[in-house]
């Protein structure tokens, strides 16, 4: 039977490289075999076997038996894979050790970031991680106010994403005004956004047009605005400002939408009542 590229993805990712993952298989099919039998399975040159199972043994996955010709017999497959998944672990444990004391070495001497509470400026922000963490960070430092504007598609992913960091932000009493353009189905809300509505402290709204911008407001003091909106959630740049001029902008943007934006799908004409 031959192997299916899954199984040897999986134990790439689990440590072992494309060639031993053939070789481990094909024992594990084989049961004792000798090294041409496993050659001729596995598809791997007979002096490749040599060379992998004294590799195999060390990683406990295999054991030689002393016979003419010789032969190898295959650690069960749970086995095999639990004795993999426990070096993987370790190996994180200590790679997180590790990033911790190059943290912590660091951290006295960390330069000033770009971002600092009194300047006055721009910053471009790369795409997805860097993006996240950015995002994080402003939400987590927020005290009175999160407004947001995004594709009703990447809505349900955002709140995955930033689920955590807005429960605490909503605990301690952050409003949340969120807007997106109509869905195109009335299929119902997914779970998790339909428990952010049960909170008081988050609003949903919806535009009828597709809205010209993506963009978040943190506590009317700092905004990002992706550069691409029409990309997908978190694939764009974000231009991060705390100017004010910029910031008095984008904000009467956002109370306009907000102020003419239907409170729910049944409305069929734009709410007109004060903010909230």
């Amino acid at each position: 039977m031959p192997f299916q590229n899954k199984e040897i993805r999986t134990l790439t990712r689990l440590g072992l490289t494309s060639c031993q993952a053939k070789v481990y298989l094909a024992l594990v099919r084989s049961g004792i075999s000798t090294a041409k039998t496993i050659s001729m399975v596995s598809k791997v040159a007979r002096p490749d076997i040599y060379r992998i199972m004294p590799m195999l043994q060390k990683l406990g996955l295999a054991e030689k038996i002393i016979n003419v010709p010789t032969k190898f017999e295959a650690t069960p497959i749970r086995e095999g894979v639990t004795s993999l998944l426990d070096h993987k672990s370790k190996e994180t444990y200590e790679l997180q050790q590790e990033a911790k004391e190059l943290l912590k070495k660091f951290k006295e001497r960390q330069p000033k970031t770009p971002i600092q509470e009194g300047d006055k400026q721009l910053v471009l922000i790369p795409e997805r991680e860097r993006l996240i963490l950015s995002l994080k960070k402003a939400a987590e430092d927020a005290q009175s106010s999160m407004d947001i504007i995004c594709p009703q598609e990447a809505f349900p992913k955002g709140l995955l994403i930033m689920n955590e960091v807005y429960e605490k932000a909503m605990g301690r009493g952050v409003k949340i005004r969120w807007l997106l353009e109509k869905p195109k189905d009335i299929n119902p809300w997914p779970e998790i956004v339909q428990t952010f509505m049960k909170n008081p402290f988050f609003k949903l709204r919806i535009v009828l047009k597709p809205p010209e911008a993506r963009l978040g407001i943190f506590d009317k003091k700092e905004v990002f605005i992706a550069t691409h909106p029409t990309t997908r959630a978190m694939e764009s740049t974000a231009l991060w400002t705390n100017n004010p001029s910029l910031l008095r902008i984008v904000h009467d943007y956002f109370e306009r939408l907000w102020i003419t934006a239907l409170e729910n799908l049944d409305e069929e004409q734009p709410i007109t009542n004060a903010l909230v």
